[in-house]
């Protein structure tokens, strides 16, 4: 298991169970028990990225952006610290290597969008009403994404899949 992939915080299971103490967002029903448990007993089988010393876990720092495209309004780029708004022109294999912003999968400003990048993630939305393009989406959006999903601890968590009415 690539504990090496996740960062100081999360490295080994006591801390991962330090973490999250009183993670209840799953209720206290006993399939949320089984999935909160669940979800702390696999965190290191599921975490790839660069600071993995595993060569099979050890992955690509930025993600590329295979294709993208957007509807009106602007894209969304993140780094580790930071998100910008774009234009949302559709884009053909962009590298973030050269300047460490990535395609957001959380895209608050445009009407729909639809991206594929590497390592393979997929991910869509459409705000089925008309809203001000914010994160208080009131379900107002359908969202779903499948596949490699990378996070601000440089983490990429695979498998990964959501669908819902709102930003995860």
């Amino acid at each position: 298991m690539p504990w090496s992939a996740l960062p100081e915080h999360l490295n080994t299971p006591e801390k991962v169970e330090a973490a999250f103490p009183d993670d209840n967002q799953f209720g206290d029903v006993w399939f949320g028990r089984l999935y909160k448990w669940f979800n702390k007993e696999t965190k290191a089988m599921t975490a790839f990225g660069p600071r993995a010393t595993e060569w099979w876990a050890k992955w690509r720092e930025w993600p590329i952006t295979l294709f993208a495209a957007f509807g009106e309004g602007s894209s969304r780029w993140e780094n580790d610290f930071i998100a910008l708004r774009s234009l949302n022109k559709p884009l053909f294999f962009y590298n973030s290597e050269d300047n460490r912003f990535y395609l957001s999968r959380i895209q608050f400003y445009c009407k729909w969008s639809i991206q594929l990048q590497w390592p393979l993630f997929f991910a869509c939305h459409w705000y089925f009403k008309d809203v001000r393009y914010t994160n208080e989406t009131d379900g107002k959006l359908i969202f779903f994404y499948v596949g490699a999903k990378r996070d601000a601890d440089k983490v990429y968590w695979f498998p990964s899949a959501y669908i819902g009415l709102n930003w995860k």
